[in-house]
């Protein structure tokens, strides 16, 4: 009986274990975002307040930069990839600059082929209120190269993503102050100073 209740306790591990899930498919919130590159001058670090639309494979975000020398850049940055197309906005020059996409679109949430490593609490589990549970998902590959991620166990929010690619680098950020939903649909639309460079 000992060993038949054992068994059954093992396969409902094994079973919970191994669901992944779905993280929303819109959603408002802030970024904080790594990025190793090959030297000091290619590695930098970003702050964004993010508009992210998995639905429509589009996302906005408005950063600010900082590099190793200690100098800052903020950016207005349009990603439409069903459009193939992307737009940066200074902030500061009020320039913009379009682009093709080359990158796969950055779905923020758990990858198909992504398996469960574990279950951990941030913070703590001794007292009610005093973490958050979070499951831990790893993938040795996606379009955007391996990836290790963290999303809460209640709601799939993403808490944190790492990407390792030798074509792309290591990526790495933390997501916090999620909200459900885009607030303002228009934050789609290019800002008007790229507008006016459309042919």
């Amino acid at each position: 009986m000992k060993i038949f209740l054992l068994s059954v306790f093992v396969v409902a591990v094994m079973a919970q274990g191994n669901e992944r899930c779905d993280s929303p498919a819109q959603w408002e919130g802030r970024e904080f975002h790594l990025h190793y590159g090959d030297s000091q001058e290619t590695s930098y670090t970003k702050i964004e307040r993010i508009s992210y639309d998995e639905s429509n494979e589009r996302y906005r975000r408005i950063e600010e930069i900082g590099y190793y020398n200690h100098s800052r850049a903020y950016y207005d940055q349009l990603f439409l990839h069903k459009e193939e197309m992307g737009y940066s906005l200074n902030l500061r020059t009020r320039e913009c600059v379009r682009f093709p996409l080359q990158e796969p679109f950055r779905v923020i949430g758990v990858p198909e082929n992504a398996v469960l490593y574990g279950h951990r609490y941030l913070g703590s589990s001794a007292a009610p209120g005093a973490g958050l549970e979070v499951k831990d998902f790893i993938a040795s590959s996606t379009p955007r190269g391996s990836f290790r991620g963290t999303f809460t166990t209640e709601g799939c929010l993403p808490v944190s993503h790492a990407y390792d690619s030798p074509i792309y680098g290591h990526r790495e950020s933390r997501f916090f102050d999620i909200t459900i939903g885009i607030s303002d649909p228009n934050v789609f639309i290019p800002p008007k100073e790229c507008i006016m460079m459309q042919p």
